[in-house]
C-alpha cells in the first residue's frame, strides 16, 4: 500500500490518497488510485518496502495517466534510499529468474572473470 499527498489540491478531503503500488522502479512507480490525478501534478508518495519498517517519502510528479493507473516520476529520493531501493529491485530480479536463466548469467560472469584473469597476468 502506498499514499500519495496532493496538499495543493483544491478539494482539501483528498489532501492524503491510499493507492495500490502496481510497479516500482529506481526512479519511479506505477500506482492504482480510485482518486483522478491531473498529468504533472506535483504530489509526496509515502510507501514502504517490504521487510522495512520506516516508509520513504519522496517527492514526486505524475508523469503519465490511464484509466485507473498513474506514474510517478521520483524528483528527490536521497542517495540512502535510492541504494536501499537498488539493491531491493537486484535481490527481487535475482528472486525471480529461473534458475536455467540465472545459471547461464553465472556462466558469462565466470568467463568474463577468467578472461579478466588471464589479462591481469
Amino acid at each position: 500500500m502506498s499514499s500519495l499527498d496532493s496538499s495543493h489540491r483544491p478539494d482539501e478531503q483528498h489532501a492524503e490518497v491510499r493507492c495500490h503500488s502496481v510497479n516500482i522502479s529506481e526512479g519511479g512507480m506505477a500506482l492504482r488510485s480510485v482518486v483522478p490525478f491531473s498529468l504533472g501534478e506535483e504530489v509526496q508518495v509515502q510507501f514502504t518496502l517490504p521487510g522495512r519498517k520506516i516508509p520513504f517519502s519522496v517527492k514526486s510528479t505524475v508523469c503519465w495517466l490511464k484509466s485507473s493507473l498513474l506514474g510517478v516520476r521520483f524528483v528527490s529520493l536521497p542517495s540512502e534510499h535510492k541504494s536501499e531501493l537498488q539493491g531491493w529491485l537486484a535481490r527481487k530480479l535475482e528472486e525471480g529468474l529461473p534458475d536455467v536463466v540465472a545459471s547461464q548469467f553465472r556462466k558469462v560472469e565466470d568467463s568474463l572473470d577468467n578472461d579478466l584473469e588471464v589479462h591481469n597476468r
